[in-house]
């Protein structure tokens, strides 16, 4: 394998893991995957679901990306295919920023599973 093709292989797996990590957890097949959700070892809101939602997935969806213009080796003036990584890092670190203000994530970007399971935690509050 060439040198140069080692940093795009390192970002586009780095990418896919977060993104694999969305999808599993976005889906919440086992209790495990719903961990994010269902944790209450704390009552204050800590911005794992914005995290988990977006920002893992507009990381990993910017790094691939990147990694395969890295890969193709883009030198040409940006067209609109090589805007879509800048966007999606844009989104996620936006995303990441409402994290680390502890803003919500509105009830339609969750899954069903996932408003169901809100809605049960929100009649049982005192």
């Amino acid at each position: 394998m060439p040198r140069y093709l080692i940093v795009p292989l390192v970002l586009c797996v780095i990418g896919l893991v977060m993104l694999a990590y969305g999808v599993w957890a976005r889906a919440g097949r086992t209790p495990r995957a719903r961990r994010w959700l269902t944790d209450t070892s704390t009552s204050r809101y800590t911005g794992i679901d914005l995290l988990t939602l977006i920002t893992a997935p507009g990381f990993g969806l910017a790094l691939c990306w990147y990694g395969v213009l890295m890969a193709l080796d883009m030198t040409d003036p940006p067209t609109g295919a090589n805007l879509i990584p800048l966007a999606a890092l844009l989104v996620s670190t936006v995303a990441a920023a409402g994290a680390w203000l502890r803003v919500r994530v509105p009830d339609a970007l969750y899954p069903g599973w996932a408003r169901t399971i809100r809605a049960e935690q929100r009649r049982s509050r005192p």
